[in-house]
């Protein structure tokens, strides 16, 4: 399904996606955004990881559509998963030691 990005350029070659638009806007949306944009079809959102935000970008030039994940702080709840998940490890370590 096509979807129209509207980016904020960084470089000639990476644009940070400001807004997605799901259907075709209007030409006075167009120009209330005030921003350049591209038609794509191969838009998909970002994927969860764990302590990362996805950020979507594109390629200006080439139309090319990316997501660049970057660390951020973890949630209370991935906190507790972390401290599971290494006492976990501790405990697996401890009892090969014994």
């Amino acid at each position: 399904m096509k979807k129209w990005l509207f980016y904020q350029p960084e470089t000639d070659t990476k644009a940070k996606v400001m807004l997605i638009y799901h259907r075709q806007p209007t030409q006075e949306e167009i120009q209330e955004v005030g921003l350049p944009y591209i038609e794509t079809e191969n838009y998909h959102e970002p994927e969860q990881k764990f302590g990362k935000t996805g950020l979507p970008y594109v390629n200006p030039q080439t139309g090319e559509y990316f997501v660049e994940y970057v660390d951020r702080p973890l949630s209370t709840e991935e906190e507790r998963e972390k401290r599971i998940s290494d006492l976990e490890i501790l405990v697996m370590e401890l009892s090969l030691e014994g």
